[in-house]
């Protein structure tokens, strides 16, 4: 990147966000930018049929909006904003969060500090909209940590059976981790690149496992940035469809392990999602009173059997 300060492109997958879009792009132009050049923001809307693409063209920093004329997932959407770009570095950020004011600069300014050729993607804290620190970092899926998770086992006995999310760490230092959320991962554009992009078979949901995982196989880091925080504010369109972002979540899963994992351990995942957490699921519900999420679970299952039973199944290569 040489002496000049480097030059940085936002990504923004939007989908139906309404006003949380509006206040993430203004928390970004009164964020301040001494470390880097913030070139452009690109909004990528994935057929949004509310109005929260509108009146984003007259803003200080250049704001392009592309609609690629559906929805495409969102692993594709981040894909097709950054083949826009010719930016030294790329954030992936959700519009249901909050840019602090030193944020980006503290990001870029960590970021610049690890090893150029190592690293993959970093994150940075994750706090809620009643100021708490989020524990967003991940283990990389197993076999045992996902079969726990279907079964109930990682939320009853946590002390027995260790789950995916890093809930033992208090996530108030900088360090090396497996998994960053992806609400918001910043890249070096050439490292994005070599690594392959978000693979677009996940339409939505775990493609920045796989893209982790993959970084991890050919030898770079993921690092989790405790000098940068945003807030992440949540309740965005897909909290109205749960029962979509359950199927989704589901299918995703089968693929990343059908992609990643030996056979024998792809079908026990399979087994267990299918046959044993739904159970689990809808047992759940009742024994929390949530009585209203037993349709969504029903909804959401039997669209993945349908998906699973069908001629194509999941589109798997």
């Amino acid at each position: 990147m040489g002496a000049s300060r480097p030059t940085l492109q936002i990504v923004i997958v939007n989908w139906k966000s309404g006003k949380l879009l509006h206040e993430c792009l203004e928390s970004i132009y009164a964020s301040s930018a001494s470390s880097f050049i913030l070139e452009k923001i690109t909004v990528v809307d994935n057929d949004s049929s509310d109005e929260s693409i509108d009146g984003m063209h007259d803003a200080h920093i250049p704001t392009e909006v592309i609609s690629p004329g559906g929805n495409i997932g969102f692993g594709a959407a981040c894909n097709l904003g950054a083949d826009q770009s010719e930016s030294d570095m790329i954030l992936f950020l959700n519009p249901d969060t909050l840019v602090e004011a030193r944020s980006l600069d503290s990001a870029v300014q960590g970021f610049l500090g690890f090893d150029e050729g190592r690293l993959a993607a970093l994150g940075v804290q994750l706090f809620n909209q009643q100021g708490q620190l989020e524990r967003t970092c991940s283990r990389l899926p197993t076999t045992a940590t996902m079969l726990s998770r279907s079964l109930g086992l990682s939320k009853v006995f946590p002390s027995v059976f260790r789950g995916q999310y890093m809930l033992d760490w208090d996530h108030e230092r900088t360090r090396i981790v497996e998994q960053v959320m992806g609400a918001f991962i910043l890249v070096r554009r050439c490292t994005f690149v070599n690594i392959g992009c978000f693979d677009e078979q996940y339409f939505v949901y775990f493609e920045e496992v796989d893209y982790c995982r993959v970084a991890s196989d050919r030898g770079y880091d993921v690092v989790y940035l405790a000098s940068a925080s945003i807030t992440h504010q949540g309740g965005g369109a897909s909290q109205r469809v749960r029962s979509t972002r359950l199927f989704y979540s589901l299918r995703s899963r089968l693929q990343y392990f059908k992609k990643h994992h030996r056979l024998l351990s792809f079908w026990l995942v399979v087994l267990s999602t299918t046959l044993a957490e739904p159970w689990i699921r809808c047992l759940a519900s009742i024994a929390r009173g949530r009585f209203a999420e037993l349709p969504e679970v029903v909804s959401a299952y039997r669209r993945l059997y349908w998906t699973l039973l069908s001629r194509n199944g999941w589109a798997i290569e």
